[in-house]
């Protein structure tokens, strides 16, 4: 989709296509320098990992953070498809992958099962919100449609993980 948009006469002004041609740029000069020097090489995607202890301004970590503080976060609209996966899944992934992975091969790393954002935080805020140790607290909204910047749609294919399956 990015690629389309980006090869059309128009102005682009979603800064997301910059990280993402600098993603491939990286992806295509490694696989290529890799091969050269014959070097195994694969390119795991990770869709959007999570776990216990980080600490990091990421979103899943952000909507917790603010809502455990009284704080409503502000979202998108979240009609965008995500995938989260736990970062125990990801490290058995990269072990696999290295044991079993086909050379030159890109394997997408999370649960196969992408759903749009606005589902998957709701279920982050309510867990979130029961979480509370306030008795006298009503649960803090999540501000969907709070933010307006443009969205980076990617397709649901994106998110398949068949081919990580299948070869490991």
């Amino acid at each position: 989709e990015g690629i389309v948009e980006m090869a059309e006469h128009k102005v682009v002004t979603n800064l997301g296509f910059m990280y993402k041609a600098a993603k491939t740029c990286a992806h295509w000069m490694a696989k290529a320098k890799a091969g050269a020097a014959g070097i195994r090489f694969f390119w795991p995607i990770i869709t959007n990992a999570y776990g216990e202890g980080e600490q990091s301004g990421r979103l899943i970590n952000t909507v917790i953070r603010k809502i455990l503080t009284g704080e409503s976060p502000e979202l998108s609209e979240g009609k965008q498809l995500y995938d989260f996966v736990h970062v125990s899944d990801v490290a058995r992934a990269f072990y696999l992958i290295g044991e079993k992975g086909i050379d030159g091969a890109n394997y997408t790393i999370g649960s196969g099962d992408a759903k749009p954002l606005r589902e998957l935080l709701t279920q982050v805020g309510e867990i979130a919100n029961a979480a509370k140790e306030t008795r006298d607290f009503e649960p803090i909204p999540l501000l969907f449609g709070a933010i307006k910047s443009s969205v980076v749609f990617l397709p649901d294919v994106f998110f398949d993980t068949e081919r990580l399956a299948m070869d490991t």
